[in-house]
């Protein structure tokens, strides 16, 4: 357990899955989801929820569904599908985190399922209104 919180540390994950409140991670709500990433465009796109929540996060999902998830962007073959402006565009570096180790991504796996549960629906993709 104590490896998994390292690497889920290392890897960064609270930053991005938790949301903020001036400027700072609000530690009740980590790794809940709906940091938004505000594009230019004026579209935004939420984190998801990677608490242990089986409705709205990754509760249902089992170690191999994890590590899958990540390893499915590992093939040097991958090529990222075009996207044009206003479109959802992840802003996750699947194709870095892909390459890491099976054994490290099963870490965050089983740290990240003993976290505290949060229920936290979230709405990935918000375009821009024009």
């Amino acid at each position: 357990m104590a490896y998994g919180a390292y690497m889920t540390n290392a890897a960064g994950c609270a930053e991005c899955h938790t949301q903020v409140g001036k400027g700072q991670v609000i530690p009740e709500l980590m790794f809940g989801g709906g940091r938004d990433f505000r594009y230019p465009d004026g579209s935004v796109v939420m984190s998801s929820n990677i608490t242990p929540d089986k409705d709205s996060g990754i509760g249902a999902w089992t170690e191999e569904m994890f590590i899958q998830r990540f390893k499915a962007y590992a093939d040097s073959t991958f090529t990222p599908p075009s996207v044009a402006m206003g479109e959802f565009n992840s802003v996750m570096p699947w194709t870095m985190y892909g390459q890491m180790e099976e054994d490290d991504l099963a870490a965050i796996y089983a740290y990240l399922k003993s976290v505290k549960p949060i229920s936290n629906s979230v709405v990935k993709f918000t375009p821009a209104i024009r």
